[in-house]
């Protein structure tokens, strides 16, 4: 049988404006969430993980801006990061004007996500594989009808 390891982090909330705070603490609060993903990469490259579990709101909108989407797209690519799959969620919803998860605005861009980054986009049930793992897969799905579904996320094990 098979050992699989994940890591896991779901809403980050990248670009969250927390006009609740006063102005000087805002950009700290968003050095704070981008450090917190790139210690998510980092543990789970440090820990071995078979892959990196994203499911939901890893943008606190759809107006996801060049800069922040660079930065996302550079902290999954870093060397020796693992498979990365992520489930957009209700705060990040595929949409077509959500240049994050759309792949002709991405390239507009001239920006991509890493090969080994799956973004699940579609409303069915999908299962990706993983290398290395017999039987292994990630199953995940985005559903825009309903928000209670947005980000789920499961690993299963077929044998």
């Amino acid at each position: 049988m098979s050992l699989a390891r994940f890591l896991q982090v779901s809403d980050l909330h990248l670009g969250r404006p927390f006009a609740w705070l006063p102005q000087d603490r805002r950009e700290d609060r968003h050095r704070d969430q981008q450090r917190a993903l790139e210690m998510s990469v980092s543990q789970a490259i440090e820990r071995g993980a078979h892959a990196l579990l994203v499911p939901g709101d890893l943008f606190d909108s759809t107006a996801v801006e060049a800069g922040l989407l660079t930065f996302a797209i550079r902290a999954f690519d870093a060397k020796g990061c693992p498979l990365v799959f992520i489930s957009p969620g209700n705060h990040d919803p595929v949409s077509s004007s959500n240049a994050a998860f759309h792949p002709r605005m991405l390239q507009a861009r001239g920006m991509r996500w890493p090969a080994h980054v799956h973004v699940f986009d579609a409303p069915e049930w999908r299962g990706v594989p993983i290398p290395g793992l017999q039987g292994v897969r990630v199953w995940g799905h985005h559903d825009h009808g309903n928000d209670l579904s947005f980000g789920k996320q499961i690993v299963q094990n077929l044998r």
